[in-house]
Formats: structure tokens, C-alpha cells, sequence
């Protein structure tokens, strides 16, 4: 089976009022042994800004692996992705706090076919100042791998256009300050090849550059077996 997005996977939350620094998702029911991949995105460019805490109300044990976090840069926001088995089937929510007052925004993918010992290969982080950008990604390490892309516009120039899979939003601040626009997206088709260079596009509104700061993960696929050996 191909690595896929499942259908239940929720619609991206933000939370602009500041006032805990937390989102959550709507319920949602994935299949059991499913990987939850998490993005996270906040509106800080420093340090202070550690990682959040992310928790699943259906198994609120369940440890979340940090997977690609870009270096802190002054210019650029933050963005982070992170995995989780699904332990049951059970209805579910997913919940991201930072640990400071910012405007915070969460994308959670359910994703099956994945191979279940060890999901994630290569990553790629940065930080580019572009507009349209093409994210570098990394270079595929297994045959029929899938990519995924999260990215936060520190400048907020607004919801962008891809030739991936896209999910892209502007998150503004109000009155509070701090709008970002955010993006998440993965590949039409699994890579066929090893070593091959994964890359992923994105076009915001108008010309100026964006400040985009990036991660991205290769998703692995099961191992096919062939009269009954696995066949990486």
C-alpha cells in the first residue's frame, strides 16, 4: 500500500488571541497504527521560543518525536514537525501550546502505508527569502517515498500557491499583533527513485519576497513483501 493522506485528517486551527498560546484540533477518528504528523507554527523569530507541547486527548501519554525544526533566525518565524503513532482508533483531538503568548497555528496529517519501524528518513530545514520560493526539501533515500512541506511567512503576505498539495492560510493577529502566513503541503506522487532531489514550490500574493523559514520529511513506505520477504 502507498503512502497516503488519510481522509480524516483535521482541518488546520490557528489561535490568534494570545492569550494561552494553544490550538486545537476538531475530533477526529484516524485508523489504528496510523502516523500523526504534526505542524506547528508560531509568530516568534528568537529563541525564547522553545518547542510546544503537543498532546492527543485519546492517548494523552503518546510521546510526540520532533522530526526537522529550523534553527531560530532573526527575520524569520518558526515552524516544526512532529510524529505520533496513533495507539487505537479511538476519537481524538490534538493539542499545541507554545510556551509564550503567540499567535499559533496547527496542521495535523493522518497518514497511512507508512512503514512502521521507521517512518521518517531525510529532512531539510532553512530559511529562504523569496517570492515565488522553491524549498531545497532533501534527497529521497527509499523508492515510493512521500515528501511533506511546513512553512511559516514571517512577513504575512498571504495565502500562497503551489504545484504540491497545498494547504496555505493567512493567520492575522488582530489587534494583538503578530500575523504570519503558514503553509503545509506534500507531493502529488509518491518518489519513485532513491537519490532523487525533492523539492517544493510556493508562490504568495504580489512580488515581494517572502521570509519563509521551512521543514520538510520523506515518508517511508511499508516494506513490500514478496512471497512473504520484505523487499525494501
Amino acid at each position: 500500500m502507498p503512502v497516503q493522506i488519510h481522509p480524516s485528517s483535521p482541518a488546520r486551527v490557528s489561535d490568534t488571541t494570545r492569550t494561552d498560546g494553544s490550538t486545537q484540533t476538531a475530533s477526529f477518528t484516524p485508523p489504528f497504527g496510523s502516523l500523526l504528523v504534526a505542524a506547528v507554527h508560531y509568530n516568534t523569530q528568537s529563541a525564547e521560543g522553545s518547542n510546544p507541547t503537543i498532546t492527543m486527548s485519546a492517548s494523552p501519554s503518546t510521546a510526540w518525536t520532533p522530526r526537522a525544526i529550523p534553527p531560530f533566525t532573526s527575520g524569520f518565524g518558526y515552524v516544526a514537525l512532529f510524529t505520533a503513532p496513533a495507539a487505537s482508533s479511538a476519537p481524538t483531538t490534538v493539542t499545541a501550546t507554545s510556551n509564550r503568548l503567540y499567535t499559533i497555528s496547527l496542521k495535523v496529517y493522518v497518514v497511512t502505508g507508512h512503514h512502521p519501524a521507521t517512518p521518517i528518513a531525510a529532512t531539510g530545514t532553512g530559511n529562504i527569502y523569496n517570492n515565488p520560493a522553491t524549498f531545497p526539501g532533501y534527497t529521497s533515500t527509499r523508492r515510493n517515498s512521500l515528501g511533506l512541506l511546513a512553512a511559516t511567512d514571517w512577513d504575512n503576505l498571504g495565502p500562497a500557491t503551489s504545484a504540491d498539495v497545498l494547504e496555505s492560510a493567512a493567520v492575522n493577529g488582530g489587534a494583538s499583533g503578530g500575523s504570519i502566513s503558514v503553509l503545509t503541503a506534500y507531493k502529488a506522487a509518491s518518489t519513485p527513485t532513491p537519490g532523487t532531489a525533492v523539492t517544493f514550490t510556493a508562490d504568495s500574493p504580489g512580488t515581494i519576497p517572502a521570509p519563509w523559514t521551512w521543514a520538510a520529511i520523506e515518508i517511508l513506505p511499508a516494506p513490500y513483501r514478496g512471497w512473504g520477504i520484505p523487499i525494501l
